[in-house]
């Protein structure tokens, strides 16, 4: 079965595309509701779909990461021999619109489907039949090399198989701003199919019922629901068969309380005894370091707006020690 794409315009009105989101689910969605995302929840993705959250323009790395991929597209060309069209296409899977995902590109062999900028113009439509090798995503990371793909990317990747009908994605990713490494996934169908199910039930029971997910202890869902509900109204809520919850919430408080007072005697006996010295060992084995750090601020941003940029005059360098423990290795002589 093929998919059914339709690019999106450039000049579209971003309200438009966050509508076309929010009537369906969508693969970094999907990660959310599994419970696998650093950055969403079930009941942030709810939220979304029924229309509490407002417009999220996305954080700076999230922006940077879109203009990333104008250098990361010919780049993985380069280095793949693969030519990419139908970026940033929409795509619903045709027995279900619902499971839907925009896609950073589908790849092409070179030499099969041809080359040169004005091939892009079929906007993935493939008049001539040829099939597309794989899916690209590009990522622009601030980080190593991976060891492996993490689960919430292997997620988002399955989906977009799942609605595009391919069997392969390439993950395009730019580390560090500069090493370009490809990953690529295959498609797994049980993987999938444990998608499917999660994801029917979630629209179905939740998301059509306007019924909320349980909520859980992630920060995405702390944040959505500072969200949700920005405002106080003077009024009083009979929370009784909350009791047990209230009662664990306050000894947990409590508790934290003790963990950290236990952590700061811990670290102010330690430093006792380093005084002056940066290391400690234990055995043979460095424990712990205090070492000194430095950061350099703007110490009077007025007076440098007012008078012009002179960091040397304008800037203000603080030094102190930061305490670390360490694994237990053999101590430097």
């Amino acid at each position: 079965m093929t998919a059914v794409l339709d690019v999106v315009d450039e000049e579209a009105e971003r309200a438009e595309w966050l509508a076309w989101r929010r009537q369906g689910v969508g693969a970094s969605d999907v990660a959310g509701i599994l419970g696998v995302s650093p950055w969403s929840s079930p009941f942030k993705v709810w939220a979304n779909k029924v229309g509490l959250l407002p417009d999220f323009d996305g954080t700076k790395k999230m922006r940077a990461g879109k203009y990333a991929e104008l250098m990361i597209r010919p780049y993985f060309e380069d280095e793949t021999g693969l030519f990419v069209v139908a970026e940033q296409a929409r795509i619903e899977w045709p027995t279900n619109p619902v499971h839907r995902a925009t896609i950073d590109g589908l790849a092409f062999d070179r030499h099969v489907y041809g080359v040169g900028r004005d091939l892009r113009g079929d906007n993935g439509n493939n008049p001539d039949g040829v099939d597309p090798v794989a899916l690209v995503e590009m990522k622009n990371e601030a980080s190593k090399r991976w060891a492996r793909i993490p689960t919430h990317y292997a997620t988002q990747g399955q989906w977009q198989m799942h609605c595009a009908g391919l069997e392969r994605l390439f993950f395009a990713v730019l580390h560090w701003g500069w090493d370009l490494q490809v990953y690529p996934l295959d498609r797994n169908q049980t993987d999938i199919d444990f998608m499917v199910r999660r994801v029917d039930e979630f629209w179905s029971e939740h998301v059509v019922t306007g019924t909320p997910p349980p909520i859980d202890d992630s920060e995405a869902t702390a944040d959505a629901l500072d969200a949700v509900y920005p405002g106080a109204v003077e009024e009083t809520v009979d929370m009784t068969d909350m009791a047990d919850r209230i009662t664990e919430w306050r000894a947990a408080k409590a508790k934290a309380g003790e963990i950290a007072d236990r952590v700061r005697g811990c670290e102010n006996e330690i430093k006792a005894r380093l005084g002056n010295a940066t290391t400690g060992t234990v055995g043979d084995a460095l424990a712990v370091s205090w070492r000194p750090q430095s950061r350099t601020t703007v110490a009077n941003s007025k007076a440098l707006i007012e008078r012009g940029p002179s960091p040397r005059v304008f800037t203000s360098t603080t030094t102190f020690r930061v305490l670390r423990h360490h694994k237990p290795k053999a101590a430097k002589r």
